[in-house]
């Protein structure tokens, strides 16, 4: 019996994982940064606390966001370090991902809501679960209007490890990365990112 239950866990992990689409149906925005408030340790090798005299808040280390480069819906190399001195809100998604498609119309009203802010909509574009063509094509059909890229290369991909479908970053004016986020999000909870960016 014992055995029986391991070969059907067994099958159902590689099951959900041949599926392809590994995304959750709701995000919340986690921040990016570390402090650098020191840590005392006491003798349980568990217990943190802090030193009785530390009464400053936490200042944080903010961290560059690494640069890809992808291609724009003409063919052209755009570069992330292109748009430093703009707050740039990154979202990676794929036509064949739902949770992807769910959320795509509050990122237009969001795109159409905030100008100063460049959204970079990321194709996932691997040349065989999706290619440029089936991308361009869904978001004309939808008739998004919000700037696109493609990552044929899977440089942003790679660079900011994805694993999940949408997944996205916030970035400051100053390049660095201040938040992220896997999974769909809807109109208020992209606002509460595009709020520590702006």
């Amino acid at each position: 019996m014992k055995g029986k239950l391991m070969i059907v866990l067994t099958a159902v992990v590689l099951l959900l994982a041949a599926c392809g689409e590994t995304a959750v149906p709701a995000a919340s925005v986690t921040p990016e940064t570390t402090t650098t408030q020191p840590v005392a340790t006491s003798t349980a090798a568990t217990e943190q606390t802090l030193p009785p005299t530390q009464t400053e808040s936490p200042q944080p280390v903010l961290r560059k966001a690494p640069d890809f480069t992808v291609l724009d819906s003409q063919g052209k190399s755009v570069s992330l370090s292109d748009f430093v001195g703009k707050p740039v809100v990154l979202n990676v998604w794929a036509t064949w991902c739902r949770y992807c498609k769910v959320e795509m119309p509050d990122f237009q009203l969001a795109a159409e809501k905030y100008p100063d802010v460049q959204f970079m909509m990321i194709n996932a574009t691997d040349g065989v679960q999706e290619t440029m063509e089936t991308a361009k094509a869904y978001i004309a059909e939808q008739g998004f209007t919000f700037p696109v890229f493609y990552d044929t290369q899977l440089d942003m991909i790679r660079t900011y490890g994805v694993s999940a479908f949408p997944t996205t970053f916030f970035i400051d004016s100053e390049g660095n990365l201040i938040a992220g986020a896997s999974g769909a999000m809807d109109l208020a909870t992209l606002e509460q990112g595009l709020s520590v960016i702006r």
